[in-house]
């Protein structure tokens, strides 16, 4: 749960910045890009899983 815990504590942040930055209450919008910056966090994720899978995974007793 704790990976869980510390994406909640970062996506508060993200979200408003993004739409401050790219939805602003005046002027141009574009929505696309916070949809491609979501996109791109979403495919990193398993990259990133994986290569911190030695560091995050539990070795049960007995197995090698």
């Amino acid at each position: 749960m704790l990976p869980y815990f510390v994406a909640k504590f970062f996506v508060g942040a993200v979200s408003g910045f993004l739409l401050v930055r790219y939805c602003p209450a005046e002027g141009p919008r574009n929505s696309q890009m916070i949809w491609l910056i979501v996109g791109g966090m979403a495919l990193l994720t398993p990259i990133g899983l994986l290569l911190a899978r030695r560091y995050i995974q539990v070795h049960e007793s007995g197995r090698d």
